[in-house]
């Protein structure tokens, strides 16, 4: 998950997120879900909740 306003307004790449595919998928692991929320901290609790599901 990834947490930045300037993320979703497209002010910022979002490197990390494809950094972080890179290095799990040489490690055998494929994501199903890159998830990027607001500098909002209801955004957040509701990812983390639909991230537990």
């Amino acid at each position: 998950m990834n947490v930045g306003t300037e993320i979703l307004i497209g002010d910022t790449l979002n490197t990390n997120g494809n950094a972080l595919s890179r290095i799990l998928l040489s490690h055998g692991f494929i994501l199903h879900y890159d998830l990027s929320v607001a500098d909002d901290k209801d955004d957040v609790a509701s990812a983390l909740k639909f991230l537990t599901l």
